[in-house]
C-alpha cells in the first residue's frame, strides 16, 4: 500500500527539503507511493528506484530517502 498524503504538499516539501526539481520530486513522490516507505526491505527497493530513475548515487539515494522519511514522520505526527 502506497503513502496517503496530499501529493502537492508532499512535492513542495521534497522541492524544499531536497533542492530538486519538480519532475524529480514527482518522481521520488511516485516511488515513494507504489512502494510505500515503512520497512527494511522496502528502503532498498526505493534507494534502488531513485538511483534508476532519478540517476543518482547510492549516497544521493540515502539522503533523498532520510528526507523523504522525515517528512513522512513530520506529518504524520502534525
Amino acid at each position: 500500500m502506497g503513502m496517503k498524503m496530499n501529493k502537492e504538499k508532499v512535492i513542495n516539501k521534497l522541492i524544499e527539503n531536497t533542492n530538486r526539481s519538480t519532475d524529480e520530486c514527482n518522481i521520488i513522490y511516485d516511488v515513494l507511493n507504489n512502494n510505500g516507505i515503512i520497512g527494511r526491505k522496502n528502503k532498498e527497493r526505493i534507494k534502488s528506484d531513485f538511483i534508476e530513475k532519478l540517476k543518482v548515487s547510492e549516497k544521493e539515494a540515502n539522503e533523498i530517502y532520510n528526507i523523504c522519511m522525515g517528512i513522512v514522520v513530520k506529518d504524520f505526527f502534525e
